[in-house]
């Protein structure tokens, strides 16, 4: 919902009021099964493996770091004018590159601090969609660029199988152990 949002009040403004719509109504449902999400609010993740760890850090870190350079400016250049038409389209919102920028920097440092896990997961997941989507469909889908893109679905998927725990209460208990 956030991310649908936070594309149309960038991108495509005549949506928005579908958009209130959806967020009412998201807000409506959060509010009556709130307990369902108690879960991803948990402030500290269960005991993990090292391995679990040494991913959620890694997988924070690169986050964090892709934040502060999307901030300075410091994004490789688009490869095709597919991809230059879109980072201009995001450009010219003023306040979108910001905003994924802080979210990516925000939910890395949840990560790597072990802190709010299954929200940083819930917050990064369309981002991992969009960058993966990117680098199929937009971006020149260079062998590294698309193993690149692999490896961060891959670490999202795991991590969010990892932390299947935190998420039982949203899906029912659905895949829990």
């Amino acid at each position: 919902m956030v991310n649908v949002a936070a594309f149309h009040a960038a991108l495509a403004p005549q949506g928005l009021g579908v958009v209130a719509v959806v967020l009412i109504a998201g807000i409506i449902v959060m509010r009556r099964y709130r307990a369902a999400f108690t879960g991803v609010f948990t402030a500290r993740a269960g005991a993990g493996t090292r391995a679990v760890r040494i991913v959620e850090i890694l997988f924070g870190v690169a986050f964090f770091a892709s934040g502060i350079m999307g901030l300075v400016g410091r994004t490789p250049p688009p490869a095709t004018m597919g991809a230059a038409m879109m980072m201009r389209g995001l450009e010219a919102s003023g306040y979108f590159i910001p905003a994924l920028c802080g979210v990516q920097m925000l939910a890395g440092a949840m990560l790597v601090l072990g802190r709010y896990v299954g929200l940083a997961l819930l917050a990064l997941a369309p981002v991992v969609v969009e960058i993966v989507a990117y680098r199929l469909y937009v971006a020149a889908a260079t062998p590294g660029m698309m193993l690149a893109a692999t490896a961060l679905l891959a670490a999202q998927a795991w991590l969010c199988f990892a932390h299947r725990q935190t998420f039982a209460t949203l899906t029912g208990g659905v895949g829990e152990a």
